[in-house]
């Protein structure tokens, strides 16, 4: 059985019984599909609506479908882990049970659960994403689109724990994934992400070249595959590039646009959106608006459960106030709070000290 035939199966048998029920059941993961990005909490609670559903009407596989959906609106789109991992270990104990032996969607249950530990702390979570990720390579059956997904997580905790190195060469095998026989939207869809993913490579190597390079490419798959997002950051990078190349105007255009592009929508930006914005405060020596940029990008995650971003946004805080010159109390209190709920804090805290002692250079 292919991934999806179960599903393509399930709506031809209750359309010929005419069973509204299950159809409705079915029909609200079409619709929460197209808020992913304009609505993510209305995705989420459609996708909360199919789960309730189908547990009503005994649906075991759609339950477990449905729980998938919860957890993709709820750490990709909306990027908030307060319960996401929780979640994600009870799906996978629940994926051992007899009735979900030969359920064609195993794969999304472990790729959730390697990108609820990635979420939440990657560094602390190294050996169980390393075992995870090994298992859905040897394990778990995989259809379609799935291998992207295998990269994608491995880009992501390479980029967490600063391995360049990895995180390029899985941005590689993606890109030759593309040309494995996959529909051309499927490999634009996940191309921009890849892309996007280069771009952060670049900047931090500081390659401009290939920033620009990536940058572009990853804006034409964006568009072509219809994700604001990711248009709204490949677009940042380009600003970036065009204001170090003196080229004012185009700089100041694709600053604009990125910006009202991401205000108009309800998902958040990533992570790697606000340091390509706050690139350009530093460039431009405005460490005010840097600082600004930090603050606004900690607003949009406390709370949410990513215990190693808010660590790392609260360091770079710390980082401008010392470039200011202005009084790191406050700053250190709650960066140095933040770091102790990590598996493993010191790092972050050796980072913290040599701030206060002005060694800590510009992020």
């Amino acid at each position: 059985m292919s991934k999806w035939a179960w599903m393509q199966e399930s709506r031809r048998d209750a359309q010929a019984k005419g069973d509204r029920e299950r159809l409705r059941m079915m029909r609200v993961g079409d619709e929460a599909w197209g808020y992913r990005e304009s609505d993510p909490a209305r995705a989420q609670a459609l996708y909360e609506e199919g789960l309730r559903r189908a547990r009503q009407l005994g649906e075991p596989w759609w339950e477990m479908y449905y729980a998938q959906r919860r957890l993709q609106a709820l750490m990709l789109w909306r990027y908030c882990y307060g319960d996401a991992l929780g979640l994600a270990v009870e799906s996978a104990l629940d994926a051992r049970k007899p009735q979900y032996a030969s359920y064609p969607h195993l794969f999304d249950v472990y790729f959730h659960l390697v990108m609820a530990y990635v979420g939440v702390d990657p560094a602390g979570y190294a050996a169980e994403i390393g075992q995870a990720i090994g298992s859905l390579e040897r394990d778990v059956p995989r259809f379609d689109s799935d291998g992207f997904l295998i990269e994608f997580a491995k880009r992501e905790f390479a980029l967490w724990v600063n391995d360049l190195e990895a995180a390029e060469q899985s941005a590689w095998r993606a890109l030759r994934l593309a040309e494995e026989g996959v529909s051309r939207s499927t490999a634009d869809y996940f191309l921009a992400f890849v892309y996007a993913d280069l771009c952060a490579v670049d900047f931090k190597r500081a390659d401009t070249e290939a920033l620009a390079e990536h940058a572009a490419a990853g804006e034409e798959k964006a568009r072509q595959s219809g994700q604001q997002l990711q248009i709204s950051e490949c677009q940042l990078w380009q600003a970036l590039l065009a204001r170090q190349a003196g080229d004012e105007a185009r700089a100041h255009a694709l600053r604009l646009s990125a910006v009202a592009r991401v205000n108009r929508l309800k998902q958040p930006p990533v992570q790697r959106w606000f340091d390509a914005l706050c690139a350009w405060s530093l460039y431009e020596n405005d460490l005010p608006a840097a600082l600004g940029v930090r603050d606004q990008e900690l607003a949009a995650i406390v709370g949410h459960g990513q215990l190693a971003y808010e660590v790392y946004c609260q360091v770079e805080r710390c980082r401008l106030l010392a470039m200011m010159g202005r009084p790191l109390d406050e700053g250190m209190a709650a960066a140095r709070e933040a770091a102790g709920k990590l598996k493993n804090p010191a790092p972050r805290l050796a980072e913290l000290d040599a701030i206060v002692e002005g060694e800590g250079g510009p992020p």
